[in-house]
């Protein structure tokens, strides 16, 4: 069956498969469910049609697509919060605000999925929530920050180089130190990161979904897709432990694709985006660093292993926050300790009076609560 075309004439038609082939067995069970369907909506309609025998059964008026009154004008510009009066002047023609996210997530599934139905497993949804939702955010903001600050300190230092020298021994220790420390946090936490995020981010954007299959060893591109698509070859080509086409090129060209062409871009999610321009950025920074001292990336190095040491010491500490971090959040990793915000929360170190009557003083205590957890 078709799910992956935009138009609706071509949407859930059934396509051919062939008798060997590995989805053949899923086939004959969708086909005997569509016929089970179908003998099932017959009798319905069949019965419907004894219950309403005094009415037009004319199908042509109900396939009409109503005819909606206009929009009224927004009252702030683009880009800025709604105000109430726009939420209340759209009321009548518009969908309902979602502004309750656990009543939405139950919402929007007909059967709720056990992790919604079970109160243990509701818990520990949630636990991974706020885990999504808290640990990953401050994880971005930490690590790039502390990258333009090395990238400031590259800089400076750069400047204090002469020119035209092309032998590591007359370049002073603390640059070459600042280009090691560049190397062990793009290889060991920023490029290592993004591709492993990557393998699981990508998978789960809507448009791609059916083309990934379970293994024995993960998730794996299925193998009779169209091998002329340049953006699951790129992704197929990253996700390989061996390949011979380097990771930075097949990096760096898998962004530019994302960033130039939308009919790429609306293929993938957000999420997806943010990793696969994360990951070329990475990669582009690796190597203007790697021209700097091409010797501390390959080759003898110019530094001790003491120096090397004290660099992988630097960006430890600089990390250390964010393992402070995960010990709250996580309840993996946290256990008791582990930091419960919203009703279930933990009002004596961190109150948030979200479901109270907004008021000046649950606001102000809201937002101290918001400035402990930055501190964190």
């Amino acid at each position: 069956m078709n799910l992956e075309s935009e138009e609706s004439e071509e949407y859930g038609q059934l396509e051919s498969i062939l008798t060997d082939s590995p989805k053949a067995d899923n086939a004959r069970k969708g086909l005997l469910v569509l016929e089970v369907q179908h003998r099932i909506l017959n009798f319905l309609v069949e019965h419907c049609k004894g219950i309403v025998y005094d009415k037009k059964l004319d199908r042509d008026p109900l396939m009409l697509e109503p005819i909606h009154p206009e929009l009224p004008g927004p009252t702030v510009k683009e880009g800025e919060w709604s105000l109430a009066v726009d939420v209340a002047r759209e009321s009548p023609y518009a969908a309902p605000r979602v502004v309750d996210l656990q009543r939405h997530i139950t919402d929007t599934r007909r059967r709720p999925h056990p992790d919604f139905s079970n109160p243990g497993r509701k818990k520990f949804f949630w636990d991974r929530t706020i885990v999504s939702a808290i640990d990953e955010v401050y994880e971005n903001i930490a690590e790039w920050g502390i990258t333009n600050r090395l990238i400031d300190e590259l800089i400076e230092l750069h400047k204090t180089q002469p020119m035209g020298r092309y032998t590591t021994q007359e370049f002073d220790i603390e640059y070459l130190q600042s280009i090691c420390k560049m190397q062990i946090l793009l290889d060991y936490r920023l490029i290592e990161l993004c591709q492993r995020e990557l393998g699981f981010v990508f998978p789960s954007s809507p448009a791609l979904r059916s083309m990934f299959e379970r293994s024995s060893s993960g998730l794996r591109l299925r193998d009779d897709l169209d091998k002329k698509d340049e953006l699951l070859w790129l992704v197929r080509e990253l996700m390989k432990k061996d390949t011979d086409c380097p990771k930075n090129v097949v990096a760096a060209e898998l962004s530019r694709l994302v960033q130039t062409d939308k009919n790429y871009k609306a293929r993938i999610s957000p999420m997806a985006a943010r990793f696969i321009a994360d990951l070329g950025l990475s990669y582009e920074l690796r190597a203007q660093s790697r021209m700097l001292c091409p010797s501390l990336f390959s080759g003898p190095a110019p530094l001790s292993g003491e120096q090397v040491d004290t660099s992988q010491t630097w960006v430890g500490e600089q990390l250390r926050g964010l393992h402070e971090l995960k010990m709250c959040t996580s309840v993996s990793h946290s256990g008791d300790k582990f930091l419960r915000l919203g009703e279930s929360g933990d009002p004596a170190r961190l109150p948030y009076p979200i479901n109270k009557k907004r008021t000046k003083e649950h606001v102000e205590t809201m937002q101290k609560t918001e400035r402990q957890l930055d501190l964190l």
